[in-house]
Formats: C-alpha cells, structure tokens, sequence
C-alpha cells in the first residue's frame, strides 16, 4: 500500500517515523527529508506490517499513526 502526504502550507514539513514508539523493524523505517511547501508531497509503499507513528520534524507536535496490516481500517485527514 501506498500513502500520500501533500504539504498545503506555506512552509516546509516532513513525515518521520518514531522508531521508538513503532512496532516496525528498522528496516521500515523512514524519513522524507523536507517536502517543499505550496503542493509538495511524498510517497511512501508501505512493505513491512505493522504501527508506524510519524511526526513532523518541523514540528514534532504534528503526528499521526498508520497501521499496516491485513486488515482494513478506515484512515482520518489530519491538519495542523
């Protein structure tokens, strides 16, 4: 599975996996680098089953949760 994350604002942010709050191998671990503001994104292919919590490194109060697994679960947009 794939996910997309767009950056809408005006400044530049990331999507970070906390390695120490998920359940994932360090190998699925990963970092955008920093996503140009005004419609820049990043994708990801998630691999590797598990909880995968990120944050923002821009601001770390910015954070959400991806669970990947073989069951479906619906997902909610999040804004800062």
């Amino acid at each position: 599975m794939s996910v997309i994350w767009f950056n809408d604002d005006q400044s530049e942010h990331s999507v970070a996996v906390n390695a120490s709050n998920s359940d994932v191998p360090p190998e699925a671990v990963f970092d955008s680098d920093l996503i140009d503001p005004n419609d820049g994104s990043f994708i990801h292919k998630f691999t590797i089953p598990g909880t995968y919590d990120y944050y923002d490194s821009m601001n770390p109060l910015s954070k959400g949760s991806i669970k990947m697994g073989s069951e479906f679960e619906g997902g909610q947009n999040m804004t800062c």
